[in-house]
């Protein structure tokens, strides 16, 4: 779907959500905003922690916030606690619990995940590229600000 520039595309499945997340991340020149259970086996893949790494050495602020158990998140991608570690000045991580996921990335291309099972992945996410529309994008920056200042920081 295309409205005003904005494109919209619904995507289930592991593959496809891989797809676009990259996709996204790619994207990134400002910041990323991130809230999920992040389930170890998808990233940990080659291709989503490869992306990952490279968006976050470009952009100048990273805020991830961890849905559920940060501690076995912290043995199972212990790569992207290392690289908190190392930009710290701009790689921040917290946790909360029951949270939407979602991908936010310079205010203006988003992936939004339907609640799900914490281990399965890709389940029904909507992504959204190229939102200027400034009520769509403020409204989402709100609410995961919202989060972020409920969450619990985390030390890399």
């Amino acid at each position: 779907m295309l409205v005003d520039n904005m494109q919209t595309q619904e995507v289930r499945g592991e593959e496809q959500t891989k797809e676009k997340i990259i996709n996204l991340l790619e994207r990134s020149e400002k910041y990323i905003w991130m809230s999920s259970g992040l389930n170890s086996e998808f990233y940990n893949d080659p291709d989503v922690k490869t992306a990952m790494v490279n968006a976050f050495k470009q952009v100048e602020d990273v805020r991830i916030i961890i849905d559920g158990d940060y501690k076995t998140k912290k043995v199972e991608l212990r790569w992207l606690f290392e690289i908190a570690q190392q930009f710290r000045e701009k790689i921040r991580i917290k946790q909360h619990q029951n949270l939407l996921h979602w991908l936010i990335v310079d205010g203006k291309h988003f992936r939004l995940e339907r609640p799900h099972k914490t281990e399965m992945v890709g389940v029904d996410n909507l992504f959204v590229i190229d939102v200027f529309q400034p009520i769509v994008s403020d409204m989402l920056n709100k609410k995961f600000t919202k989060w972020w200042l409920k969450a619990t920081s985390i030390e890399p």
